[in-house]
């Protein structure tokens, strides 16, 4: 079947959405198969046309998905990772570029 374009969706208001779905989503779907988001380049970057075009304008957030979702997993569960990625004063989650802030510095 015709590849269309990636989904436009955001993921920077619920990170835990975007763990799940980088493993196991529907949001894309070929041939009536769900592609995990993790799997998105692989499709895209062969695609060509409008899909491939497609996949330039959101590439670079698709790369900042797999930053959070590679980090994500490096822990046991969500409480473990919420406990390194929260203020320690407040006890509030970090955002999303804040997350992102302090895996740049870590690299």
């Amino acid at each position: 079947s015709k590849l269309q374009g990636p989904p436009l969706i955001h993921f920077s208001g619920d990170i835990e959405r975007l763990c799940r779905e980088w493993k196991e989503s529907n949001l894309l779907t070929v041939d009536g198969r769900g592609i995990p988001v993790k799997y998105w380049g692989e499709f895209f970057k062969k695609s060509k046309g409008r899909a491939h075009s497609v996949w330039d304008s959101i590439k670079v957030e698709w790369g900042n998905w797999k930053f959070i979702a590679e980090e994500w997993e490096r822990f046991s569960d969500a409480d473990a990772f919420w406990s390194e990625y929260s203020n320690p004063e407040t006890h509030n989650k970090l955002s999303y570029q804040q997350i992102l802030n302090c895996l740049v510095v870590r690299r």
